[in-house]
């Protein structure tokens, strides 16, 4: 996944989910550090692949509503994670 294409996602899923509306929104549901976040957004930093593959399946999905509620996080995440690395 490009930065172009993850700024993106969170501008699409970010309409009809407040935890996608900013990165600093986004780092707060997945629980990583804020800086993390935006360097994803603007290629500081990789997008670690299981976070593109749910990105991506949530934009797929015809209600990513529904899709987030199921799968509210990244295969392997947790509200609990620390990902500030």
């Amino acid at each position: 996944m490009t930065p172009a294409r993850y700024r993106k996602c969170l501008e699409r899923l970010g309409k009809p989910m407040p935890a996608f509306a900013s990165m600093r929104a986004f780092a707060r549901h997945l629980n990583i550090d804020n800086t993390s976040a935006r360097r994803y957004g603007f290629g500081g930093k990789a997008i670690p692949p299981e976070l593109a593959k749910w990105l991506e399946m949530l934009m797929a999905a015809p209600d990513p509503l529904a899709a987030f509620e199921l799968h509210p996080y990244p295969e392997g995440w947790s509200a609990t994670a620390d990902r500030a690395a």
